[in-house]
């Protein structure tokens, strides 16, 4: 995946002034008067292209579309940095990678397209007036139209904040499907066999191998460790240093191929039937997917992953085989095409930290840490965690595996470390390494080419008759092959394999000077609780009130006050929110407009003052209107939003230098965004004084399920929740008999 081309920055401007837009309305519909013929004739031309895509079938379904942005797409990998706060040059970054995900994704769109519909498209650009390249090829004209539609998106008012907010991948889960399917009652009975296969894989990887089923056979890359240990620390180093935005640092050509065959691990693989060879997916003439295992192949990739504050690198291989076979009559997950995945997640001095391994169709989702890391405490409830089937000892940089694969099924067995140099398996043979990209435009038998996968994500003819019984999880067609961006990996729960923070939710670093082999023993469900209540208990608070609080308005002059139950501070119901109408950049117009509002607030006894980082450029205003002010006493109250325990507590550092105060009265985790991740960030600001009260919210009436098994599980101080004439379900008596606070 590449990075945006230098054509790019002739938008700088555009997204500066993007990033500094500042209107107290919503972005208006574009007026047709005012768009020049060259912008629209562009317009028309993208939106030709996307009528071709979708009537041919050829749309690419790896990354997400960008709502109401057409030219930008997204993963979750980028996705999860639209909470990171962001000035206006890695705000251009944001968008860089956004735009060199869709212009990826066009060029596979474009190469599939029948040739009847590529000229159509070609005769409707050559007409389009002003393109940077009018007489070069048909992708470089729809990417100079796609890069002027989105200089017109972007000087939108509040376009930053717009796109921001909407750069989300939607996840492979269906609510509608899981409603239907009774999930909440139903998602028991799909725990108790989540429950019993973790059982027998875990015993299965306990026991000594058994006789194999067939032969036998070794499976070897044609180059190992052509890279010297510190050629490989200086690589990744330089990636993990590289900047963060466009959060997909430069490695690419003869070092990336390199380093994925420094780490491409060995097979063995019981081979029964020709159905256990490796080798290329193909569609045959009939559209039946296929595999030519009459030379070895496996498929590569490049992924990250965000851990303990660094991006790290994450080096993917794939094999795939012609099907899973039937064990017996109507065996329910058998199928065409089956395959491996084997993930490799490199630590900051390029050694293994972390294994992981799905099967194609997101399935039997397994971990094999290293020494490096500990698995973090289950949480509590049915929830799918990480199924643990081995620990490795601290590997060296370089170390390389052998993946033990049974017959039939595909099962990874055993994970075996090799010895330095990596010994010859008898009877091996040679796989050659190829980019898993080329499975998006394979070569037709007639003509043209055609992606395996389709504009779903998913292998067409590659169904299991198991989604009969599992469709009630949510997952679209579980069982069958999917695209990388598709896997998800749990029945119960949600959790995707290209999530940016899944070794975070999992996994920690281990004690330094630990063995790091043991598993950390999981404190029982009291432990849990008493930990818990212990960790959010208010500190406690000397008999004299401290200065902040004298300085404060007396409660007796304000009519309509509520206490916060967990002290009895009473603070008005009334407070000032900085949604969108103060995310107004520098403008000094715009902060003029906002002075008297502000001192008309106060002035009149107002007191809360509710912010996120989410909203923009709202905070770094508050801090420049309060300083006009002279600092008027306030009840400050702002937000995290952000996934990842670390980048939390960054946000909350941030936040307090852009308001200007040592400490705030309120941090809510905002949307419940990695709620629990954020509890001990929270815990320890408040035992600190640098935060008095923690809560958490949600909005436009979502979660109020799992907003009330919060509540239940910690004593928040503060919840924040919708409730209006539009939306009253809020008065369920959950949040009745909480509507003040969640103290018990």
């Amino acid at each position: 995946m590449g990075i945006a081309g230098p054509k790019f920055t002739a938008l700088a401007p555009v997204l500066l002034a993007a990033a500094l837009a500042g209107c107290a309305a919503p972005p208006p519909v574009p007026d047709a008067a005012a768009i020049s013929t060259p912008d629209a004739a562009c317009a028309a031309l993208v939106e030709a292209f996307d009528d071709e895509v979708a009537r041919a079938g050829t749309g690419d379904g790896g990354y997400a579309r960008v709502a109401g942005y057409r030219t930008l797409r997204v993963d979750r990998l980028v996705a999860s940095y639209a909470s990171e706060p962001m000035d206006a040059e890695t705000f251009g970054g944001f968008v860089a990678a956004m735009r060199a995900l869709d212009r990826d994704a066009r060029s596979v769109e474009l190469a599939n397209l029948p040739p009847d519909a590529r000229a159509r498209l070609d005769a409707r650009s050559r007409s389009v007036p002003g393109l940077d390249s009018p007489d070069g090829p048909l992708a470089e004209r729809i990417d100079d139209c796609a890069e002027r539609a989105l200089a017109r998106d972007l000087t939108a008012p509040h376009a930053r904040v717009w796109l921001i907010a909407a750069a989300r991948v939607p996840d492979d889960y269906r609510d509608a499907m899981r409603a239907l399917g009774l999930y909440p009652v139903t998602g028991f009975a799909l725990a108790a066999g989540v429950r019993l296969y973790e059982r027998e894989t875990r015993a299965a990887f306990a026991q000594p191998a058994g006789p194999p089923r067939g032969t036998v056979l070794a499976y070897r890359p044609p180059e190992v460790n052509t890279l010297s240990p510190g050629s490989i620390r200086t690589t990744v180093a330089s990636m993990i240093d590289a900047e963060p935005l466009p959060p997909v640092p430069r490695v690419e050509g003869t070092a990336l191929d390199a380093l994925l065959a420094a780490y491409a691990p060995d097979y063995a693989i019981d081979t029964a039937t020709s159905d256990d060879r490796p080798g290329r997916p193909f569609r045959r003439d009939d559209g039946v997917p296929d595999v030519d295992a009459s030379s070895p192949v496996v498929y590569t990739r490049l992924a990250w992953t965000r851990f303990d504050g660094a991006l790290l690198p994450q080096l993917v291989y794939t094999v795939w085989f012609a099907q899973r076979p039937p064990r017996f009559a109507g065996d329910p997950l058998a199928g065409r095409l089956d395959g491996l995945v084997w993930r490799v997640t490199l630590d900051r001095d390029g050694a293994p930290l972390l294994y992981d391994t799905i099967h194609p169709c997101g399935c039997y989702h397994q971990f094999v840490p290293t020494a490096r890391l500990v698995a973090k405490p289950a949480e509590p409830g049915v929830e799918e965690g990480a199924l643990v089937v081995a620990t490795l000892p601290e590997l060296p940089v370089g170390a390389r595996v052998r993946l033990h694969v049974a017959a039939g099924t595909h099962y990874l067995r055993r994970v075996e470390p090799l010895a330095a140099g990596g010994a010859p398996a008898p009877g091996e043979d040679r796989y050659r390494l190829d980019r898993e990209s080329a499975l998006r435009t394979l070569p037709l038998a007639a003509s043209g080419t055609a992606s395996l996968y389709g504009p779903d994500g998913i292998v067409a003819g590659t169904e299991r008759p198991e989604r009969y019984a599992l469709w009630i999880s949510g997952i679209e067609s579980p069982g069958a092959m999917r695209q990388w961006g598709r896997h998800a990996t749990a029945f119960v729960g949600r959790r995707h394999f290209d999530d940016a923070f899944l070794v975070e939710r999992y996994f920690a670093r281990a004690a330094k000077g630990s063995a790091g082999t043991r598993r950390r023993s999981r404190p029982t469900a009291a432990e849990q609780r008493r930990t818990r209540f212990a960790t959010h208990q208010a500190p406690r608070r000397s008999r004299r009130s401290p200065a902040w609080r004298r300085r404060l308005p007396s409660d007796a002059g304000i009519r309509h006050a509520r206490p916060i139950p967990s002290t009895g501070e009473r603070v008005p119901v009334i407070g000032l929110g900085t949604w969108i109408t103060f995310d107004v950049g520098d403008s000094p117009a715009s902060r003029s407009t906002l002075l008297p509002v502000m001192r008309d607030f106060l002035a009149a006894g107002g007191r809360v003052i509710d912010s996120s980082p989410m909203y923009g450029s709202s905070e770094s205003m508050i801090g420049i209107l309060a300083r006009e002010l002279r600092r008027p006493p306030m009840f400050s109250a702002t937000k995290i939003w952000t996934p990842g325990r670390w980048a939390g507590a960054q946000q909350v550092e941030r936040s307090l230098k852009l308001w200007g105060v040592e400490r705030f009265d309120l941090v809510q985790v905002h949307n419940m965004l990695d709620w629990r991740t954020h509890l001990p960030t929270l815990a320890a600001l408040k035992r600190e004084g640098r935060i008095r009260y923690l809560g958490i919210t949600t909005s436009h009436g979502r979660r109020h399920d799992e907003l009330e098994r919060a509540m239940r599980e910690v004593a928040f101080d503060v919840v924040q929740f919708t409730y209006g004439v539009a939306d009253r379900d809020a008065e369920r008596a959950c949040c009745r008999s909480r509507a003040t606070g969640a103290r018990r």
